[in-house]
């Protein structure tokens, strides 16, 4: 399946089975789009493409990689993960979005620009050599790795149950720059060699090492 420029990405979604490839080709989309379906969806090579709506996944069972796209044309729109198994996002630029919304998955982050903030509950999350402009609220895992976030990031403790077994919470934090404050109710957290403003909770198990506090080793 081939989007074209003046035509739906979502029209395409609708028509294709699970397993199948949509190329969407340079240009600018206005429309939200939801994905229900295993598909590979992507951009062709080099040639830049904005969806100004909304990005929904939901309930995807198999991998899946959203990747090189400019997402969101104000700030009611986001990239949203509903109870999906396992979601790679890559160079996404959201700085035009709400942000990005996790609900009961599995995703790791590599890359992206995130221009308000991430919101994750019952969920793993990592992000990776990834920008927050605003904050960080998480629940159930929640891992940080060389990622700068303007704002604070919170852990609110709970359990990630992906299937039938829950996982106890943790929250890492490395080699990342954190603007504002630090909060944890993590089962377990790790907290090294960051750039920090300051902690101001660790309520359960934690370590701190290596890191630079306000300026402060």
């Amino acid at each position: 399946h081939v989007v074209l420029p003046g035509t739906r990405i979502q029209a395409k979604v609708d028509i294709a089975k699970d397993g199948d490839s949509i190329f969407i080709m340079g240009g600018t989309y206005g429309e939200n789009v939801e994905v229900t379906k295993n598909l590979d969806i992507r951009r062709v090579k080099d040639q830049p493409v904005t969806i100004t709506g909304s990005f929904t996944l939901e309930n995807l069972d198999k991998k899946f990689e959203l990747a090189n796209f400019k997402i969101g044309g104000d700030r009611s729109k986001d990239v949203i993960v509903k109870n999906c198994s396992d979601v790679f996002l890559a160079n996404l630029d959201l700085n035009d979005a709400n942000g990005l919304s996790i609900e009961g998955s599995k995703v790791s982050a590599s890359g992206c620009e995130i221009g308000q903030d991430v919101r994750s509950n019952n969920s793993s999350l990592t992000l990776t050599r990834s920008t927050v402009n605003r904050n960080i609220d998480g629940h159930g895992i929640l891992r940080l790795v060389k990622t700068t976030v303007t704002g604070w990031v919170q852990h609110r403790g709970g359990n990630w149950t992906p299937v039938d077994t829950a996982l106890p919470s943790e929250f890492i934090v490395y080699q990342s720059i954190i603007r504002e404050n630090i909060i944890t109710k993590a089962t377990e957290s790790w907290i090294g060699y960051n750039e920090l403003k300051w902690i101001s909770e660790i309520q359960n198990k934690g370590t701190i090492v290596g890191n630079t506090i306000d300026g402060r080793e």
